[in-house]
């Protein structure tokens, strides 16, 4: 991982929750010493909002503000204007020495997508291509994760493996070295409802037509609709965490967008 991307991943991590939330505690203690209104007001703010972003009902409020960029499929093939011609599914981790595996394998994300990819699959016939490299130099990449999961569980067939990529801004970059080498050029494009917003102006970026095909839409179950929905619970922060995250990776790929990825736009 490049330092820039490592610098990038670690502002993500401390200003996403609870990250933020445990700086602003830890302010506020510092500040208690000398000033202790100030302190302890910002240690007040710190738990109130420890408490505000664990709520489901806040956590689900939250996705769903970056899911209106991802309205699902329903009728694949049949959408106007689709001359989509290949299925790209984005990884987006995998669970390391899986004991039950006997080795790496795809995170419960990336499971979700080549789930979806397969259903696109049958649905329309379309070949499946897979991105996603070795983020932190591991033997086996992510894409071949992916293809192996697709070919032994689902039986669907991979034609195309890009193996190289970091992050979504290398999947869009690599991907479209692929496809235009196949003469592909209009996708449907995988991956989860809160994470398309950032893939899909990626693979704008780089100048590929691409039809956003989310899966993951966050929900609320009947449980958390009543009293459940307004307890701190880990899912709550987990969602919270993910909105957040989110909105920061993508003012971070709008304000570094690569000249790589300008000319490109530019040239289509």
């Amino acid at each position: 991982m490049e330092t820039t991307d490592l610098i990038a991943t670690l502002f993500g991590t401390l200003l996403a929750p609870p990250g933020i939330v445990i700086l602003i505690a830890l302010l506020g203690f510092i500040l208690y010493l000398k000033w202790p209104l100030l302190g302890a007001a910002l240690l007040s703010f710190s738990i109130a909002a420890l408490v505000a972003l664990s709520l489901p009902m806040a956590g689900h409020q939250l996705l769903t503000g970056i899911e209106t960029y991802a309205l699902p499929v329903y009728e694949p093939g049949k959408e106007a204007k689709t001359t989509a011609q290949a299925i790209v599914v984005l990884g987006a981790g995998r669970s390391a020495d899986a004991p039950e595996y006997q080795g790496d394998t795809v995170d419960t994300f990336t499971l979700e997508r080549l789930r979806y990819a397969a259903y696109l699959h049958r649905k329309t016939g379309l070949p499946i291509m897979v991105s996603g490299g070795s983020a932190h130099q591991e033997s086996v990449s992510q894409a071949e994760l992916m293809r192996t999961v697709l070919v032994d569980d689902f039986r669907v067939n991979v034609k195309f493996v890009e193996d190289k990529s970091r992050n979504t801004l290398e999947n869009a970059s690599y991907s479209r070295e692929v496809l235009q080498t196949a003469g592909i050029n209009q996708i449907y494009l995988v991956t989860h409802a809160w994470h398309m917003r950032r893939a899909l102006w990626s693979f704008q970026a780089y100048g590929i037509a691409a039809i956003p095909a989310a899966t993951g839409f966050s929900h609320l179950g009947r449980e958390d609709t009543r009293l459940l929905g307004y307890l701190p619970s880990a899912r709550g922060m987990r969602m919270s965490s993910l909105a957040i995250r989110e909105r920061i990776g993508y003012a971070w790929y709008t304000f570094k967008q690569t000249p790589e990825a300008s000319t490109s736009k530019k040239e289509n």
